[in-house]
């Protein structure tokens, strides 16, 4: 029964990610706390009470002043009464925040320990690692992966 549910919350995600590919980002719209926070909404029928703004600055802004993106998502988190996943690894359809080499971003997991992101163009799947990087290749290489801050349990 698992394996369905998470199978058919799979494609759905497809289908989610779908819609968006090729449609540029929108600030306070779909950008990557909006996106994934929508797609929570759908899932489960709750809520967001997220800031108003319209710009990247704008956003950075609240960022700034909350202490951070984990902050922010924290506490619009705590409000909704999504609960974190602490000590698993994050199931298809949970939300959360990476760290990229170009900053901390939100997105939705998938299967086998991916993230959906928002681009400014439409949507990306990346790859991402427990809490510790950087990653050592098959070849023998070094590369700074995306690694996982935190988690929000879709259910």
């Amino acid at each position: 029964m698992i394996d369905r549910v998470l199978r058919e919350r799979g494609e759905r995600l497809r289908a989610y990610v779908d819609a968006v590919k090729g449609k540029p980002m929108t600030w306070g719209v779909d950008d990557c706390s909006l996106w994934p926070a929508q797609w929570f909404a759908n899932e489960t029928g709750r809520e967001f009470d997220w800031p108003l703004y319209s710009s990247e600055a704008e956003a950075h802004r609240i960022i700034d002043a909350e202490g951070g993106l984990v902050s922010v998502w924290n506490r619009i988190a705590r409000q909704a009464g999504v609960m974190p996943r602490y000590g698993e690894m994050p199931v298809v359809g949970d939300v959360g925040i990476i760290e990229t080499t170009r900053g901390r971003v939100g997105g939705i997991f998938t299967f086998g320990g991916g993230m959906c992101v928002r681009t400014l163009d439409g949507a990306a799947a990346i790859g991402v690692v427990g809490r510790a990087f950087p990653v050592r290749n098959a070849d023998g290489t070094w590369e700074r992966r995306p690694v996982v801050v935190k988690v929000w349990a879709l259910g």
